[in-house]
């Protein structure tokens, strides 16, 4: 049997996870693109991420007020 390892574990777990929504701010639409958050452990920062279902959620807000 065998099994392909990369030198990397953080990259190996990315490419099986894939973006992972940010745990330490979890409503504010961040994720992270390289895998689990790490932000209390000083991990990479997250990313703004515009959900479709986000922007339609913002725009009935706007339209309802």
């Amino acid at each position: 049997m065998t099994t392909t390892t990369t030198a990397d574990p953080a990259a190996e777990l990315s490419a099986v996870v894939g973006p992972q929504p940010c745990v330490a701010r979890p409503h504010s639409g961040l994720e992270h693109r390289d895998g689990p958050c790490r932000c209390f452990v000083g991990g990479p920062a997250p990313v703004h991420v515009l959900r479709p279902d986000a922007a339609a959620l913002a725009a009935a807000a706007h339209s309802a007020a």
